[in-house]
């Protein structure tokens, strides 16, 4: 099972993760879990938070429209430095 995961994922990013990146990874998934806990309880949600439910909905979803291409610039930008760094010799 896990081999047919790993073949289906693709092995990790190259770099080692910063703690900015890091951060920013963990603000994303949560961001993203907490959308999906809205819209799952959507209902509940309207009636806990009246109209400020799609507020909440439509910021986070903002929020991950803006986040989401930082991180994947970041974290490509860290990975071809940090490969560059291992071709030239320079990595471990």
């Amino acid at each position: 099972m896990r081999a047919a995961l790993t073949r289906l994922i693709g092995p990790p990013m190259a770099a080692p993760e910063t703690r900015w990146l890091r951060a920013l990874r963990l603000v994303i998934l949560g961001a993203s879990l907490a959308l999906g806990l809205l819209v799952a309880f959507l209902g509940h949600a309207v009636a806990l938070l009246g109209s400020g439910a799609a507020g909440a909905a439509g910021g986070l979803l903002i929020a991950l429209v803006i986040l989401v291409p930082i991180y994947i610039r970041a974290k490509t930008r860290a990975d071809g430095a940090h490969l560059t760094a291992l071709c030239q010799g320079g990595g471990q």
